[in-house]
């Protein structure tokens, strides 16, 4: 894979992370600083 194809992909599923309810879970206890509660989504 080249480095262009690279940083495109790296950018779609960093995305696709960055918008998961765990992942808003987990910053929004951090703020909160209490224990995360994941659900696997």
């Amino acid at each position: 894979m080249d480095i262009d194809s690279a940083i495109a992909y790296e950018a779609e599923v960093f995305g696709l992370c960055f918008s998961s309810e765990d992942q808003k879970e987990g910053m929004t206890a951090f703020v909160e600083k209490r224990d995360k509660t994941f659900k696997n989504r």
